[in-house]
Order: C-alpha cells, then sequence, then structure tokens
C-alpha cells in the first residue's frame, strides 16, 4: 500500500518555490513561522549557515 498526501495546488506550488530559494532565505521564512513573524538577528542567521556548513564538511570528510 502506498499513501500519498494530496496537497492544493497552491502548497504544491510554494514548495517548488521554496526548492530554488537560498538556504539562508529557507531559514529565514523558517524562523519566522516559528516566532511568530520575528526575523532572525544576523548573527543567529551566521551561526546557522556555520552550523550547516561545518556539517557539509563532515559528511565530506566521511564520504572519504
Amino acid at each position: 500500500m502506498t499513501i500519498r498526501a494530496v496537497l492544493p495546488e497552491e502548497q504544491y506550488v510554494e514548495r517548488e518555490e521554496r526548492r530554488n530559494l537560498p538556504i539562508d532565505e529557507l531559514f529565514k521564512q523558517f524562523y519566522e513561522k516559528k516566532t511568530g513573524g520575528a526575523t532572525p538577528d544576523q548573527e543567529i542567521t551566521e551561526l546557522f549557515l556555520n552550523l550547516i556548513d561545518q556539517e557539509s564538511t563532515e559528511q565530506k570528510a566521511g564520504a572519504k
């Protein structure tokens, strides 16, 4: 049995548009949604990007 979510067309288009956004913009949207509209400070965004970069570096090192 296969279960597949049926999303309204509007949500599907929104998901497709998000795929093309840079990671920092995705983080900003996530942060705003979770905090009721507050914009993340530059420092928080930079910390997030550093964590992403560190994770990516570790994954590449583990793949070798």
